[in-house]
């Protein structure tokens, strides 16, 4: 890595003590004493794992600073738990990762992180029990690392116990804004738990808090409007990307006003023409500027909709 992609040291030496007390280090180890290729080798990992959604790249890269690390400085056990991190998102290896948080166990007993990653491990592998007892180690020990009530309530929905699991996920939505990977898991799971209630209106609920607590987040909005066009209240979602488009400049806002003119047109068609008509003229019309038009004309498309819907009746 080139001098100018490198984290100052000053700001490498916060995030790596921020992504410490994060994960619950213990005061025994000596962050001040380790090497500024230690701490930057480890902020980068760590760094790279949390950003990762699929990209090959980042997480190669995350495996490449943790195999220098444990090289150099094969003692901090805060490098063994993000191995074991890496074994799980880069191929589900559970034995490997549980090697790891051994390793990690045997250098320092009294790390809260390796019992949140292992409660999970044991989660995943529907060792529920067992999962118990390693997140209440994590507890007993102290930990603000927002995976462990985030595990807990993976461990107490999968039990049944969903009205003990939301508080906790609850808890993060609020409480942990900046984890980009914590923050969108305790949001996604509470909306998944209120469906499985059947309780919408709760679940549209956490989506209009989490749009609260980040209003400059164009994200957060379109998974709004996404969540509303999915069932069917097109409208709604179509007002919210309009006002979207007054406030941001993002290229596929267009795109996502397109298609919901074009399903508000296909669901008038059988019952105002007129009303689907007009729908699917100003469709067009945003179609024409992005080259994505379905049929040259209105009464060309409303033929082709209901030749298909012909065919799905037989």
């Amino acid at each position: 890595m080139s001098n100018s992609n490198r984290i100052s040291f000053d700001r490498l030496h916060a995030l790596a003590l921020a992504t410490c007390c994060a994960l619950g280090l213990s005061a025994s180890f000596s962050l001040q004493a380790a090497s500024e290729q230690t701490l930057q080798s480890y902020a980068e990992a760590v760094d790279f794992l949390d950003r990762w959604h699929g990209d090959r790249e980042m997480l190669d890269a995350a495996h490449e600073r943790l195999t220098e690390l444990l090289i150099d400085a094969p003692d901090f056990a805060p490098a063994h738990v993000e191995m074991a991190r890496w074994y799980l998102m880069n191929s589900q290896n559970y034995p490997a990762a549980l090697r790891s948080l051994e390793r990690a166990e045997a250098l320092d007993p009294e790390f809260p992180g390796i019992f949140v990653l292992r409660g999970y491990v044991f989660e995943r592998q529907n060792r529920l029990d067992e999962a118990l007892q390693q997140l209440d180690r994590a507890e007993a020990i102290g930990t603000d690392n927002p995976w462990l009530p985030l595990n807990r309530a993976a461990v107490l929905a999968k039990l049944g116990r969903d009205a003990e699991a939301l508080p906790l996920y609850e808890s993060v939505l609020e409480g942990h804004l900046d984890d980009p990977k914590a923050w969108p898991t305790a949001k996604a799971r509470a909306i998944e738990l209120h469906e499985r209630a059947a309780n919408l209106d709760a679940a549209e609920a956490v989506l209009l808090r989490a749009k609260a607590l980040k209003p400059d987040d164009l994200g957060e909005a379109a998974s709004y409007w996404y969540w509303l066009s999915a069932r069917n209240r097109l409208d709604e979602a179509l007002a919210m990307v309009r006002e979207a488009r007054k406030r941001w400049s993002a290229p596929e806002l267009a795109h996502d006003e397109f298609s919901l003119h074009l399903e508000i047109a296909r669901q008038l068609l059988a019952v105002d023409r007129d009303a689907s008509r007009a729908a699917f003229q100003e469709a067009s019309r945003i179609g024409a500027q992005l080259n994505t038009i379905d049929a040259p004309n209105f009464e060309e498309w409303a033929r082709m909709q209901e030749a298909q819907s012909r065919d799905q009746v037989r």
